[in-house]
């Protein structure tokens, strides 16, 4: 079986000459060349026409989907950018040859323009766009105009959709202008014009591609290494879906709906698509490396009917995943206790165990209390493996595939039984390594203040049994040793205390204990406030001896402040953190 119909390198002249016309899917992204990428068009373009250079200048790659009816009429898989850049840039040529009155030249930049038979009788031109460019292609970049007159108002009402077009005809009609500004007679200008057109279409060349299947078209494009930018993942797996359905007879508009609905959901979480969709599919369908997205959907997706049933769960999935990213208490029984626990997991970076989450709720979704246990317990797992005992991603990512896998393959599985697989893994550090870790930790803006309230709470012996004045709304990290001590008592004391001599020593242990567990607590707001870069003993008095909250109080038992007192504590609460983060019945 071939893999391609037909692949040529052939001149723009003949893709432009032919009676071939050419449509870029209505579902694909818009035209996104930046200045970047015309600028370099443009640099490459005029540097060939100057030196009159002869051979070939290649510029790209077109991949290409015949038409089973048609087979001069293409539609676009891969070559949108720089198909969409050439007609923008013959026809701002055009627009200058028409505000020079040169009518017989304006129709042969024309006739590149157009196309005899487009398969809709109302339109006339070579390259049709997707539906987001379309009509500014049409009514603003394609009309007939003076180059001056169009340059003017070409950004009038305009979407920030097609600022991408309007930006390329305008930097074309700036270079082309200051090239103009150069050649004192208009009879040269106009040669200038018609030379560098016909040097275009005559010396630029692509590799055309034509073929037969959505199938064989993707899997080439996403092989291919091209110039401009990139189309992700996602991008890939978007575009071939509906393809299959536009193939298939389907009605591709319906779909492609879908589809934004879905990037509304996850766009409401703040959540990548191109994350999204790996994580389904180690959800639901296997191990997904980041650049493997398209591979996989193209291995399991290949029928119409497939891909409707896929984009319908994707869809459903979408809204899990919104939850899972951005819950709400509506969204969780009003189940508070969950809710700070998926918070957590955004605070904590945890992205590796959304796909056991996404899994997991097909099986225990329904019951708050079992989704809520099953919750915590990944909680706790991440947590002490992964940002305490550092345990590598790669390691965490394989452990959750397998985990994941068991969720698919057992719908008779227990959330004690997903406990019991995560405990005996050896992911799971043991509870000697977990206080030797965290006696070490150095802790961050994100994860202090979850690490710090579990450890009050266990303190107080849960939340039933918390006095704690200072509610989790109102609290703050205070810094025992704290954030500036330039100018202050604790400068002095350090000093004296640990004989520094430089400015450097001083500054390299400071920050060397300044985020350390055991220098960290948690204290009213306005407490906070008071205490700044005051004394310890003034701290002390002012404010720990005071608070009601015990991983305050107990400070005040050392009687100065040092690496040695933050060490001592911090293995003090590595004992508390290991009763606390711990898997065991």
């Amino acid at each position: 079986m071939r893999d391609f119909i037909d692949t040529q390198q052939i001149k723009l002249k003949t893709i432009l000459e032919d009676a071939a016309s050419y449509v870029i899917p209505k579902f694909q992204r818009e035209y996104s060349w930046q200045d970047e990428q015309i600028e370099e068009f443009w640099k490459d373009l005029i540097e060939h026409y100057h030196l009159c250079e002869k051979d070939p200048y290649f510029f790209g790659t077109l991949v290409l989907i015949a038409d089973q009816n048609k087979r001069e009429k293409f539609k676009v898989v891969d070559g949108q950018q720089r198909l969409t850049t050439s007609i923008t840039f013959l026809t701002v040529i055009r627009d200058f040859l028409y505000e020079f009155n040169k009518d017989r030249d304006v129709e042969n930049i024309q006739y590149y323009l157009e196309a005899e038979d487009v398969g809709d009788s109302n339109y006339k031109y070579r390259l049709k766009l997707s539906r987001n460019n379309q009509d500014f292609f049409v009514d603003k970049i394609l009309k007939l105009d003076n180059a001056s007159n169009k340059n003017q108002i070409i950004f009038n009402n305009i979407s920030k959709r097609n600022k991408g077009l309007a930006t390329a005809y305008a930097l074309f009609y700036n270079k082309i202008s200051g090239e103009l500004d150069k050649i004192p007679d208009q009879n040269e200008k106009i040669q200038f014009l018609i030379g560098l057109a016909n040097h275009f279409v005559k010396y630029f060349v692509v590799v055309r591609n034509v073929i037969d299947t959505p199938e064989r078209a993707y899997r080439i494009f996403d092989s291919i290494n091209n110039r401009g930018i990139r189309l992700e993942e996602s991008d890939l797996v978007k575009n071939y879906l509906l393809e299959k359905i536009d193939h298939g007879g389907g009605d591709v508009d319906e779909w492609y709906n879908k589809w934004l609905e879905i990037l509304n959901r996850l766009d409401n979480a703040n959540v990548k698509e191109a994350d999204f969709l790996r994580h389904y599919l180690m959800a639901y369908y296997a191990p997904t490396g980041p650049k493997e997205v398209f591979e996989r959907v193209l291995h399991k997706i290949k029928t119409r009917e497939q891909v409707e049933e896929f984009i319908d769960h994707v869809l459903s999935a979408a809204q899990v995943y919104r939850k899972l990213k951005d819950p709400q208490k509506e969204d969780w029984f009003n189940e508070s206790n969950l809710v700070e626990d998926l918070i957590t997991f955004n605070s904590l970076t945890a992205k590796v165990i959304y796909p056991v989450l996404l899994k997991g709720f097909d099986l225990f979704g329904n019951d708050r209390k079992i989704f809520s246990e099953f919750v915590h317990n990944l909680l706790i797992f991440f947590f002490r493996s992964r940002t305490i005992c550092k345990t590598s991603a790669t390691s965490l990512e394989a452990l959750m595939n397998d985990v994941c896998k068991k969720l698919r393959n057992d719908s008779s599985i227990t959330v004690k039984d997903v406990k019991k697989f995560l405990r005996d893994s050896k992911q799971y550090c043991d509870n000697e390594a977990f206080r030797f870790n965290f006696s070490n930790f150095d802790a961050n803006q994100k994860n202090a203040i979850y690490i710090l309230t579990n450890l009050n709470t266990s303190l107080h012996g849960g939340k039933k049994e918390m006095t704690l004045s200072a509610q989790k709304d109102n609290i703050s990290i205070e810094h025992i040793m704290p954030k500036v001590i330039k100018d202050s008592e604790w400068e002095i004391y350090l000093k004296n205390k640990k004989g520094f001599t430089t400015k450097l020593e001083l500054e390299d242990y400071h920050k060397n204990n300044l985020w350390k567990i055991g220098n960290l607590t948690i204290l009213n707001r306005s407490k906070n406030f008071k205490t700044q870069n005051i004394s310890f003993i003034e701290k002390c008095n002012q404010a720990y001896k005071t608070d009601d909250a015990k991983i305050v109080n107990h400070i005040c038992n050392w009687p100065e402040w040092n690496d040695q007192s933050i060490s001592q504590r911090q293995e003090m609460l590595a004992e508390q953190a290991s009763k606390i983060w711990n898997l065991d019945d």
